[in-house]
């Protein structure tokens, strides 16, 4: 008769034979797994006769002890599962056989983690964070598809496997764990990878060079151009690149670009800003600015066609066919040497080239010559907060009557009447007294601008009636048509404006307030 296995069977495949004894009549055979984790009893009593007898002989069952001890000299004490022998002990003296019971199991080596990539920046994905406000709105214009990266930056952390803890089978031998498996990557020259002096446990993967981190699965690499194929749209949101970003599509209404070393769009810009501290900005087809939005190169730009842009450029503008109603500022030369300049403004330090300038419809256009400083849009919106406070004290001293010259007659006014005075008489106090500040910032400004020696403006087709050339207080215009080529120059000798024959543009930079400091000094 042979006892239930009582669910201790979980043999996990073909089991070894490791030992066989006798005890009382009995057989016990031990078996274990192949990694000799688990340990499986079977015991078997022998059946004898006497010669000539029909019964059997009889054969005094083993003692607990006996059977514990048989056991224990084998394997591990350990590991054996006390209980199971006990209730293995009841059935044999019942007369039952046992078969394929576990009765011990030793302790399995855990293996060693795995070593592991741990990121300490964003890397792109295609894939952005979309950001909530505090009212629970979504803005997707705005997503955060990566952080911006700068050289010498710390971008990944690299830890080794680790060693596992070891086990032991069941007869007490040692088993080894398994150390980890190293992680799996590959990195290029625009990354590099060295120990951190503050933490050995892991070594730490650095850029070389600024742009985005970029892991496509096989290599780790810092990109320094992002590529958008298509229009610039909700799918990529505004882009804020410490590199040089290309579009081959259009920049959509409500998208921004900031690329630092550059921008180029194969398409058109439909209402967003550009901006590039460091780089060009090009355009193939037109941009359409707009009241909020901004053209800012460190560099130069280029594009088809501009309307109502804002263009603040350290280097050359180029237009290729028409700008209309912009106002373009450019530190070097505005160059339109096909292209039409109809409505807006030209503030320009070395010169403008153009082709047709103005339209036959008397658009007022001009092209100011100013200083390099006075070419930003900053020093634009300084003029227009001085032209604001002025429209304001204008205002102010409107209400106040006579009070504004003599606020001593207030004491007679009615005390409700006079308190109200009295606030726009201090409200006029301040804006006189911002204004003050604000045209000493404007004179400062002006005062370290540097200005060209030839202020030239080529026309190559026409100049037309409504059309105008400034410098300072100084003007140049027209009744008639001015056919080109042509040359118009600012001559400092009589401090007019004169028309010559063509000739190049030129840019030999001084600064006017330091030259009249050094002649007065003579």
């Amino acid at each position: 008769m042979t006892a239930p296995n009582l669910g201790n069977n979980d043999t996990d495949g073909p089991l070894k034979e490791v030992f066989k004894k006798d005890l009382h009549g009995y057989k016990f055979i031990g078996k274990t797994t192949a990694d000799n984790l688990k340990l499986f009893l079977d015991v078997v009593k022998e059946v004898q006769k006497q010669p000539g007898a029909e019964n059997e002989k009889v054969v005094p069952n083993p003692t607990l002890d006996e059977f514990l001890s048989l056991l224990g000299g084998t394997v591990d004490s350990e590991f054996l599962h006390r209980e199971v022998l006990t209730d293995i002990f009841k059935e044999l003296i019942s007369g039952h056989s046992v078969e394929t019971r576990r009765i011990g199991k030793g302790i399995a080596p855990i293996s060693g983690r795995d070593g592991k990539l741990v990121y300490l920046v964003k890397r792109f994905t295609g894939k952005g964070e979309i950001k909530v406000d505090e009212k629970g709105l979504a803005d997707y214009s705005s997503l955060h598809l990566f952080d911006n990266i700068q050289k010498g930056q710390a971008l990944v952390r690299v830890y080794p496997p680790k060693l596992g803890e070891p086990g032991k089978d069941v007869f007490g031998k040692v088993l080894q764990a398994p150390l980890g498996k190293p992680a799996q990557y590959k990195i290029d020259n625009t990354v590099e990878e060295k120990p951190d002096p503050a933490h050995s446990e892991y070594l730490v993967i650095y850029a070389a060079q600024n742009g985005y981190l970029y892991d496509d699965g096989s290599k780790l690499t810092v990109k320094n151009e992002l590529a958008v194929s298509g229009n610039l749209d909700y799918h990529f949101g505004s882009l804020d690149f410490i590199g040089k970003v290309k579009i081959t599509g259009d920049v959509m209404p409500g998208f921004n670009i900031n690329a630092r070393e550059g921008i180029e769009i194969k398409g058109s810009v439909r209402g967003g800003s550009l901006v590039s501290t460091h780089g060009a900005i090009i355009v193939d087809g037109f941009v359409f600015g707009g009241p909020k939005s901004r053209v800012i190169s460190g560099e130069y730009f280029k594009a088809r066609i501009v309307q109502e842009v804002n263009a603040e450029v350290r280097g050359d503008i180029i237009i290729v066919i028409e700008s209309r109603d912009s106002i373009l500022r450019s530190e070097s030369v505005v160059k339109m040497e096909k292209a039409s300049l109809v409505g807006g403004r030209i503030l320009v330090v070395c010169g403008a080239e153009i082709f047709l300038f103005g339209s036959d419809v008397a658009n007022q256009t001009i092209i100011e010559f100013c200083g390099d400083s006075q070419t930003t849009v900053a020093y634009s919106e300084l003029k227009q907060r001085i032209s604001n406070h002025e429209k304001a004290i204008d205002l102010l001293k409107l209400h106040l009557g006579p009070y504004a010259e003599n606020p001593k007659k207030m004491q007679f006014l009615k005390l409700e009447h006079k308190s109200k005075m009295e606030d726009l008489y201090n409200k006029l106090g301040k804006l006189e007294k911002g204004k003050i500040q604000l045209v000493a910032r404007q004179k400062t400004v002006a005062e370290s601008a540097k200005v060209n020696s030839a202020k030239r403006v080529n026309i190559l087709g026409k100049m037309f009636p409504g059309a105008e050339i400034q410098y300072k207080d100084k003007k140049f215009t027209t009744n008639d048509i001015i056919p080109g080529p042509a040359s118009i120059d600012f001559i400092e000798a009589d401090s007019v404006f004169a028309k010559a024959e063509l000739k190049g543009l030129e840019c030999t930079y001084k600064n006017e307030a330091l030259d009249a400091k050094k002649e007065g000094d003579f």
